[in-house]
């Protein structure tokens, strides 16, 4: 499923809210703040062109980098792997990269 993804199945979600399961029980709530293309190396075998997403979860809750189950209403459930990449007053973020 995620090789089907890119960048394009994303920009449309910016700005609204992804479920990012935590443990089996327990979930937080991360806004997709970016959505962007990445640059190319002009290798003609890609299956996409590579693109980066970058959610903020609240500081309150910092996880670690891993991979997650990410779940949107409108989308199916995916597993991402996400990094933790910095924090500042309005959250947490965190990077995946899909090439």
């Amino acid at each position: 499923m995620l090789n089907t993804l890119s960048v394009a199945t994303f920009e449309p979600h910016v700005g609204q809210q992804f479920r990012m399961q935590l443990a089996a029980a327990s979930h937080v709530e991360v806004t997709l703040v970016e959505a962007s293309p990445l640059a190319t190396d002009g290798d003609a075998r890609r299956q996409r062109a590579p693109f980066r997403l970058i959610f903020r979860g609240p500081a309150s809750q910092v996880a670690s980098q891993a991979i997650y189950s990410v779940e949107h209403d409108s989308l199916a459930p995916m597993s991402i792997f996400l990094v933790p990449i910095r924090a500042d007053a309005a959250g947490v973020y965190y990077e995946a990269i899909f090439t």
